[in-house]
């Protein structure tokens, strides 16, 4: 499965990520341990993104593309 999904709590702590985000992105688990997941948005997306973030806590439903930074420092577009 190349789909990536992510459980975090409302800390914003990863709990899990599937093995297909690692192989796509080059992160490890101890590296999404050691930083917040918004040093891994792209700016330009990091507001449409926490506002996705807050709309989910509020129970609401959302699709949003945003760019994840690779560890290469590279980009690649998620949906």
């Amino acid at each position: 499965v190349q789909d990536v999904i992510m459980l975090a709590d409302t800390d914003r702590r990863v709990l899990y990520m599937t093995p297909s985000f690692f192989r796509n992105s080059g992160w490890t688990p101890e590296d999404l341990a050691a930083s917040d997941y918004r040093s891994r948005v792209h700016p330009d997306d990091l507001a449409a993104v926490e506002s996705a973030r807050t709309a989910n806590l509020a129970g609401q439903d959302t699709t949003l593309q945003w760019r994840g930074k690779r560890r290469d420092g590279s980009y690649r577009w998620f949906e």
